[in-house]
């Protein structure tokens, strides 16, 4: 299995680093703090002001929950050009 992460202190302290290495997880080389790397954070970001843009926004948790599957039902091409990157996504 390989992991990815932002290299957050949480990720890389000693205890974190010694449970994966005990359960042979190997970590993926990453900038640290390099979200414009990481495709998803672009995703997420959308899905995140898809959802605050609502005419009426969402109130508690099932709200927000059912907000999101749909938004991102809704998003059958996503596209970022934030360091030329493209990202398609097909729910």
């Amino acid at each position: 299995m390989t992991l990815q992460h932002d290299n957050a202190t949480s990720y890389t302290a000693r205890p974190v680093r010694d449970f994966l290495q005990d359960r042979n997880v190997c970590v993926l080389p990453w900038p640290a703090k390099s979200p414009d790397l990481n495709p998803i954070e672009h995703v997420l970001d959308l899905l995140d002001h898809r959802v605050r843009a609502r005419t009426i926004p969402p109130i508690n948790v099932r709200e927000i929950a059912g907000a999101l599957v749909e938004e991102w039902g809704n998003m059958s091409g996503v596209t970022s050009h934030s360091k030329n990157w493209q990202i398609w996504c097909s729910p």
